[in-house]
């Protein structure tokens, strides 16, 4: 068996770093574990050529991007932690997000790989949302997050120490056994991904803004829950509309070829507007 802990931190000897570490200390010393620090791969921006699409292709570019997926594709168990930058997770997450394009037609081959999440912020209430930005990295990859948990750590070692190590105790067993650790709070989550970025509307209906689950806000017995519509088929994560997806880019790039040549009739009209300011011009 084979655990993979995920850092996305360049801080080393970090929260991040630590609970990854601490996690694999409770795992049996027969299986693999490993590490990477997604802040050392080289992930260059997607072109949005949807190259990628069809299943098995990959991504076209040559960099870091097919030896993270080839990684994690091996892993049974993944840990991801990362800390917070300006009230969201750190750039290395996004920017490999913008490439898992690259795995939406192959996302059957990562389904099932249990996953914790834990992220760490410095500032109270400046946690934002990098909760969130963790959970659309691991579902992007098809991943099932069996736990995730906030941390309050702002020096090296807090995120191990007193509370929090408790809280990273539970992360690890919950990993370990592929069932969360049942925990309580007062917190209103996504009950499709656990997300906390709800919009609320006057007549009680709420959506996910990063699932798309919607349902309704049910008050009673002065307690406030979200009622989920199961049937809901448009959330953002299932295989269902990883299907989707795949068709409608698909299609979208079939009408680019079919089109292309008025296309480039609207371009050429802008072609000689070309005002770009760039590193070491002195004017």
């Amino acid at each position: 068996m084979r655990i993979l802990g995920l850092v996305a931190s360049p801080r080393k000897g970090g929260n991040s770093e630590l609970i990854v570490k601490e996690c694999l200390r409770h795992f049996p010393p027969t299986w693999e574990k490993c590490m990477i620090r997604l802040t050392d791969l080289k992930i260059a921006y997607c072109k949005a050529c949807y190259a990628c699409l069809p299943k098995g292709k990959g991504c076209i570019l040559k960099d870091d991007m097919a030896f993270l997926v080839e990684q994690i594709r091996q892993a049974d168990k993944i840990i991801l932690a990362g800390a917070t930058y300006i009230l969201g997770g750190h750039t290395s997450l996004k920017c490999i997000r913008d490439r898992s394009l690259c795995v939406l037609a192959d996302f059957e081959d990562f389904a099932g790989k249990d996953c914790v999440i834990a992220a760490s912020y410095g500032l109270k209430h400046w946690d934002g949302m990098v909760k969130e930005d963790m959970i659309t990295f691991a579902r992007e990859f098809n991943l099932h997050i069996v736990d995730s948990e906030l941390f309050y750590a702002t020096l090296p070692g807090e995120a191990v120490s007193g509370e929090n190590l408790t809280k990273v105790r539970r992360l690890a067993e919950s990993l370990r056994t592929g069932v969360k650790v049942q925990t309580e709070t007062d917190e209103l989550l996504c009950p499709y991904c656990g997300g906390r970025g709800l919009r609320i509307h006057q007549d009680g209906k709420w959506r996910c803004l990063l699932c798309a689950g919607q349902g309704t806000l049910v008050f009673q017995n002065k307690e406030l829950s979200l009622d989920y519509d199961s049937q809901d088929s448009f959330y953002h994560f299932s295989e269902e509309t990883k299907r989707w997806h795949i068709q409608i880019l698909e299609e979208k790039k079939r009408l680019f070829l079919q089109e292309k040549d008025q296309l480039k009739e609207i371009q050429r009209r802008y072609q000689d507007f070309n005002n770009w300011v760039l590193p070491g011009d002195t004017k």
